[in-house]
């Protein structure tokens, strides 16, 4: 059995929030809504955790329309969670985590 990743995705405002959690329980994602981790620099309070154990996911939920600003692999060192970003959006002139 594979592990699974967690993803976090990061967006504009809260209804670019909503809509896309719309859009990833249609399409049967595993994802909860959550509130933007602090580590992460974000224009919107929400964000989507996605957990997946396939390797193309960033691709796969960035193919054709969607809201989605930013995407960052979640994980555990040291005792603590850290994002590494492995998306983002053009045109995002948002800071990378951690700024």
């Amino acid at each position: 059995m594979k592990s699974l990743n967690s993803f976090v995705l990061t967006f504009k405002n809260t209804h670019d929030a909503m809509e896309e959690e719309e859009r990833l329980d249609e399409g049967g994602y595993n994802m909860k809504l959550i509130p933007t981790p602090r580590e992460i620099s974000s224009e919107c309070g929400f964000s989507i955790r996605v957990k997946s154990e396939n390797p193309a996911i960033t691709e796969e939920l960035t193919n054709g329309p969607n809201t989605i600003e930013r995407i960052y692999l979640q994980y555990n060192s040291g005792g603590s969670r850290k994002y590494e970003e492995i998306y983002k959006r053009n045109g995002t002139g948002l800071p990378p985590a951690g700024h």
